[in-house]
């Protein structure tokens, strides 16, 4: 049986806001916790901007903890299902209909997923999930205005990409993160491994990643870290050292202040699932 589809405006969590602007829906979503959605697909392309909150997303075959703030590009028909987390969380949807697309001349859709966690993408969502919230006679103008700007700032990055390619060195930078993220790295150790001025590899970095190599660690920890509280009764100390922590009081912060929830009620809710 196929997947349900779900058309422009619906989705599985509870409602709290919602404006239609000629083919341009936007909607905040709350969940409650431990929610979860069906696998499904939805009928036009949608950005997804994580608020509040954070959930296990399930798509292409592979999971992906989206923590906010977060901007997620779903290309229409795309398969997901989603899991949230002990606290649920708080989703602003802007779907794109064909017809809002064809309305402007040149708005590039992206054609595949994406996944932005700084940046100008999430700097525009969060600017157009305040025009939702305080809505009045502007706010139309004002978010379509976002959204197109949002379209430009993701085409833009998509086009270096593609024109330039992923330096060499910043591949050898997001390895040595990948296969070090326990330790502690310097930025000068990284830049030594690039081989080029620290203030460089911190620029490009950020505008290829969308983070900077200190955020990218703690992403990596926090993921690493919850993989160990679902999989195994380490006691939290043993997790906050493997995953790199100085002790486990600095983890219990840093964990709490990216799942806004402490590591004990993760372990219990996951435990309870």
């Amino acid at each position: 049986m196929a997947e349900p589809r779900l058309p422009a405006g619906e989705y599985y969590g509870e409602r709290h806001l919602c404006r239609g602007l000629l083919g341009l829906s936007l909607t905040e979503c709350r969940y409650g916790a431990r929610a979860a959605t069906p696998t499904h697909a939805h009928a036009h392309a949608f950005f997804s901007y994580v608020a509040g909150g954070h959930y296990e997303e399930m798509r292409g075959g592979s999971a992906q903890l989206c923590l906010a703030p977060a901007v997620l590009f779903h290309p229409p028909g795309e398969v997901h299902s989603d899991q949230f987390g002990e606290n649920g969380g708080v989703v602003l949807s802007a779907e794109l209909t064909p017809s809002w697309v064809a309305r402007h001349t040149g708005a590039a859709v992206p054609h595949g997923p994406a996944t932005f966690g700084q940046g100008p993408p999430c700097a525009l969502m969060a600017r157009i999930h305040q025009e939702l919230r305080y809505w009045d006679e502007v706010a139309p103008l004002a978010a379509e205005g976002l959204m197109l700007q949002l379209l430009a700032a993701v085409a833009r990055a998509g086009a270096v990409a593609k024109e330039k390619g992923k330096p060499q060195w910043l591949r050898r930078v997001l390895e040595m993160l990948e296969a070090r993220f326990t330790e502690t790295l310097s930025l000068a150790n990284l830049a030594e491994e690039a081989g080029v001025h620290p203030s460089h590899l911190l620029r490009v970095f950020r505008m290829r990643e969308g983070c900077t190599p200190a955020e990218f660690v703690r992403r990596r920890r926090i993921a690493f870290a919850c993989r160990r509280l679902s999989d195994t009764r380490e006691p939290l100390v043993a997790i906050a050292l493997a995953a790199g922590f100085a002790d486990q009081s600095h983890f219990c912060r840093v964990f709490r202040r990216q799942m806004g929830i402490p590591p004990t009620a993760y372990r219990a809710a996951v435990s309870a699932r």
